[in-house]
């Protein structure tokens, strides 16, 4: 097979001017000198002075969910009540399937004057149902032609661990959380395969945009059936997949075991859900919610339950994925990790673990990995203080996770965060976003930027037991090229040119900016 010489570049490995590939792996670094060896059926690719770093990975992305978003109605979580309306108008007046659904996402009602009401997408949306997705995806704002084709009404009982809203006549007002959520999706018209390998690889696309080499995929089981069926020429990333923990006992059964697949797709392990989200008021909080003494969040798990998938899943060797971001679900997933952490894998690992308490992070320690995502400090910064009070100050503690010698995992949670791996990098070490000058979170929590980079390189591959994330002989060949050094624009606080300029996958440029 013939070698790949990559030439013209800059990195961090001191002396470095050439790295020659072979069958996605580094073969050798060394200087212009190796050139003097390549045969004539070699390759060699002038980098044009980009700065090559280890591949980024995103540690918590929703695949499917992120190729849908880039073709649905887009809603930006600062728009106002009356503009959400108007882009649903537009949108139904564009539809040419009658009484097709319209579907979308995004819309934040915590600066709107009142809550979402279903008789007001009626009058907007030309007799098409409708059904919105909030900004966390845990909440959804139904019209009442959805909620009449869902079957959705004032005798409807909510599923366990769901919510249907109601006004004071006991009628749906619209909006649905959590569980009702997945039930009402299910209850919809299934998109076919052929659609779902269209987003899966508009997703994958789009990612490597970014510099993303690889994902940690959030999926269902249609996902894993439609990436199987996905031809490997057009296999732009890497994809580790989590299923529902409710698919154990299946996979079990078909003999299944932690990393089954491919280098390019495995199956990683399973996820749990500990509680809800903070923008839907459903996470499980040890204290009640600012300006409402009775209400803490909606619990979804106990321990005993939790107990039995994670000595289910460990015996399978599937890594558990505990979705946790009240400060009481993030207790009770420490507390259950207590007697499961190991420094080999099946790494189970705390998702979000966005409310953090002083009493609690003496439970993280070595063998424990945590899965948290910056970007989402961008918008949930003025929630967290509406909702939780003072206690918004022990959100996002990425700084003192590391100094607890913990796995720290970074990444989006797209589509309900932007996957742009810049915008993450700057907020776990800058804490505030890049067109503002001061910190607006903590900065005792901030990240160095050389600790930032690893948290989407180094940490996810030792954690996932990949060998990647360096710039070295025998690693993988799957590095995110950018325009400048990133570590350098970080530490001067410089955003322009920070720019992402191609991504590379087991040795091939899938992506590289025209």
């Amino acid at each position: 097979m013939p070698y790949t010489y990559w030439v013209n570049f800059r990195c961090s490995v001191p002396g470095v001017q050439v790295m020659m590939t072979e069958n996605g792996s580094i073969v050798e670094l060394g200087t212009l000198s190796l050139l003097a060896s390549r045969s004539l059926t070699d390759h060699i690719i002038d980098l044009e002075q980009a700065f090559i770093t280890p591949g980024f990975w995103d540690s918590h992305f929703h695949l499917l969910e992120y190729g849908r978003s880039l073709r649905r109605l887009v809603i930006e979580p600062n728009q106002s009540y009356q503009s959400v309306l108007q882009a649903v108008q537009l949108r139904a007046a564009l539809e040419s399937a009658p009484d097709s659904w319209i579907l979308g996402g995004g819309w934040n009602p915590h600066h709107w004057q009142h809550e979402p009401r279903a008789t007001d997408l009626s009058a907007v949306s030309m007799g098409h149902p409708v059904l919105l997705f909030s900004h966390d995806y845990h909440s959804a704002w139904i019209n009442q032609e959805g909620l009449k084709l869902l079957g959705i009404g004032a005798r409807t009982s909510a599923v366990p661990g769901g919510v249907i809203e109601r006004d004071v006549h006991g009628l749906p007002t619209g909006v649905i959380r959590e569980n009702q959520v997945g039930w009402a999706v299910s209850h919809m018209e299934p998109p076919s395969l052929e659609d779902n390998i269209r987003d899966l690889t508009e997703g994958m696309r789009h990612a490597a945009h970014f510099g993303i080499v690889g994902v940690t995929a959030i999926e269902q089981p249609e996902s894993l059936f439609a990436l199987q069926a996905i031809a490997e020429d057009i296999w732009p990333l890497k994809v580790e997949v989590m299923l529902p923990h409710h698919t154990l006992s299946a996979m079990e059964q078909m003999g299944i075991r932690g990393g089954f697949g491919t280098p390019q797709l495995r199956i990683k392990g399973v996820k749990l859900f500990w509680d809800g989200a903070l923008g839907s008021r459903t996470a499980w909080m040890k204290q009640p919610y600012q300006g409402d003494a009775q209400h803490r969040g909606v619990p979804v798990m106990d321990l005993e339950t939790v107990g039995g998938i994670l000595n289910q899943a460990t015996r399978l060797n599937l890594a558990v994925a505990m979705h946790a971001i009240g400060d009481e679900a993030v207790h009770q997933a420490l507390m259950s990790l207590a007697s499961f952490t190991s420094d080999k894998e099946p790494y189970h690992r705390v998702e979000h673990a966005q409310l953090l308490s002083d009493e609690d992070m003496p439970r993280i320690g070595a063998g424990m990995a945590l899965s948290m995502q910056p970007v989402h400090m961008i918008d949930d910064y003025p929630i967290a203080q509406k909702y939780w009070g003072d206690r918004w100050r022990q959100a996002f503690r990425f700084g003192s996770v590391v100094r607890q010698n913990a796995r720290l995992l970074l990444g989006s949670d797209a589509p309900i965060a932007s996957p742009d791996v810049r915008l993450g990098l700057w907020m776990a070490v800058h804490r505030a976003p890049p067109d503002q000058p001061q910190a607006v979170w903590p900065l005792e929590e901030k990240l160095s930027p050389a600790q930032a980079l690893s948290a989407y390189t180094l940490w996810p591959a030792v954690t996932d037991g990949r060998r990647s994330g360096r710039i070295q002989s025998g690693y993988t060949a799957d590095f995110t090229l950018w325009r400048h050094d990133p570590v350098e624009m970080l530490t001067q606080g410089t955003w322009e040119n920070f720019e992402v300029l191609g991504t590379v996958v087991n040795g091939h440029l899938i992506w590289r900016q025209s």
